[in-house]
């Protein structure tokens, strides 16, 4: 077996390991929240040599009777009518067709700002209008899909049942049955002008801490029927209801924003929804749960590098870099979900020089891209390389100060011990022979060894990318 190594093993060190689980990173914040579409154009090019794959994208249009139609207050805005919107189809179609916007989301649905009656069916008809034209809008637009939160920003209580003088005087029993129907009436229209839809929840279901009790899951539903308080689940039981097999439910688990790879808690969360959670909905709804459910992450960028520390979200340093903690998380975040993580940014821009999240962060687009796709990252490297940007670690090409008998410094070998049956063979170079240049290194007859590189200065957490050529009768392990 002959490995062509000196001069192709261009910025060496270990091959980066493909352990990804998610494929896609998208992106929110402040940046993104009053962009229009024509911003995003102006901004996609700088955006696409970012590692994400999608953004969440906010809609402004000017309505009929001048009144701005934005996806930020469909809840409680008139009836739209899609001839409004329909003239940002052309522009939204250029804005997905950039590599970086290909896998984008919607904002739609969220929290009132102030509580909807769930007896007014005025108003949730409004509300299921406006959900059909931004639904249709997403598709026609070469949207992935509709993005939802449903965080009570504005203490309205729209999930708790409180006050009886409130929704029609409707009991829980009752009322739950009701808020489920509302949420037929309400996704029935998206699911119909979006069928595959993917459904992002920055809040879902794994986001409420009382469903997070460590015990059995299947207590669930009697818990939440006999607490006759909570309306929530009965809200996504009604999203399952008309989920059409095609689309698919995220969960977003807004909780990840303060999880610890450490503690193992992004892996927790991810079986505990996949298995627990389930039971919250009604019977004939578990099997889409299961089927149709993906889970994700959130991850709070400024709690790594704005924050400060007696801020909840502050994300203080692992093995003295805060850096350091945020590839840990991402890293496991990205195993323990489904097919996206999510990244959340207040204080900073992927796109603004004096605010980029990459001069708060050096080398955080390098590290999101090695840990989402390592062959990706590997190939950038080379091109960087190739352009004289990196210098590569190898050293010695020509394998001078040695013959065909030695191996080279800085390499090295290793073999396996005899006593555990295995053969034994030699280890040199042919200094003849090569990939780009003359030389190669030559393990022969060797059943279970490797070649080392051996070189100071290295530090914990550094990335680096191997290539190599092999000239043999027997596969390289």
């Amino acid at each position: 077996m002959r490995f062509s190594a000196c001069a192709a093993l261009a910025g060496v060190g270990f091959a980066l390991q493909a352990f990804a689980t998610a494929n896609k990173y998208v992106a929110g914040g402040w940046e993104f929240a009053g962009a229009d579409v024509e911003t995003l154009l102006a901004r996609a090019d700088e955006l696409d040599r970012t590692p994400f794959d999608g953004f969440i994208v906010y809609f402004e249009a000017k309505g009929r009777d001048g009144l701005c139609l934005t996806s930020r207050n469909l809840i409680h805005q008139r009836a739209w009518d899609y001839e409004e919107v329909s003239s940002l189809e052309a522009r939204y179609r250029k804005l997905t067709s950039h590599r970086s916007f290909a896998n984008s989301f919607m904002n739609s649905y969220r929290a009132p700002t102030n509580r909807v009656d769930w007896t007014d069916d005025a108003s949730w008809a409004r509300i299921a209008n406006n959900m059909r034209v931004i639904a249709r809008l997403a598709k026609r637009s070469g949207f992935a899909g509709l993005q939802m939160d449903p965080e009570d920003y504005h203490d309205q209580h729209q999930y708790l049942c409180r006050d009886k003088k409130r929704d029609g005087g409707l009991a829980y029993a009752e009322l739950s049955k009701k808020v489920r129907a509302r949420a037929r009436q309400v996704f029935g229209p998206v699911f119909e002008e979006f069928p595959d839809v993917k459904l992002l929840s920055y809040w879902f279901l794994a986001m409420d801490r009382k469903y997070v009790l460590g015990m059995d899951g299947r207590h669930l539903r009697k818990m939440l029927e006999s607490d006759e308080r909570d309306l929530w689940p009965h809200f996504v039981d009604g999203i399952f209801d008309v989920l059409p097999p095609t689309a698919t439910l995220v969960d977003g688990c807004e909780n990840g924003y303060i999880y610890s790879a450490r503690r193992n808690e992004y892996d927790q969360a991810a079986l505990q929804a996949r298995n627990d959670l389930v039971w919250l909905l009604s019977p004939e709804n578990r099997v889409k749960y299961r089927a149709q459910m993906q889970m994700s992450f959130g991850v709070y960028l400024d709690g790594y590098c704005n924050a400060p520390t007696n801020s909840s979200w502050y994300m203080g340093p692992l093995d003295g870099s805060r850096f350091k903690h945020l590839e840990c998380n991402v890293r496991q975040a990205t195993k323990a979900a489904d097919e996206f993580v999510w990244f959340w940014g207040e204080k900073g821009s992927w796109v603004e020089e004096s605010k980029k999240w990459e001069r708060k962060m050096p080398g955080l687009r390098d590290a999101l891209l090695s840990i989402k796709d390592p062959a990706a990252y590997g190939k950038l490297l080379r091109c960087r390389l190739e352009s004289g940007e990196l210098k590569p670690l190898n050293a010695n090409v020509a394998c001078v100060g040695t013959d065909s008998r030695k191996v080279p410094l800085p390499y090295g070998s290793w073999q396996e011990h005899p006593k555990y049956g295995l053969r034994r063979g030699t280890f040199g170079c042919d200094l003849g022979m090569g990939d780009g240049d003359s030389c190669s290194l030559v393990a022969e007859g060797v059943e279970s060894g490797c070649f080392t590189f051996e070189r100071d200065g290295f530090r914990p957490g550094e990335r680096f990318g191997l290539s190599f050529a092999s000239n043999g009768n027997t596969a390289c392990r």
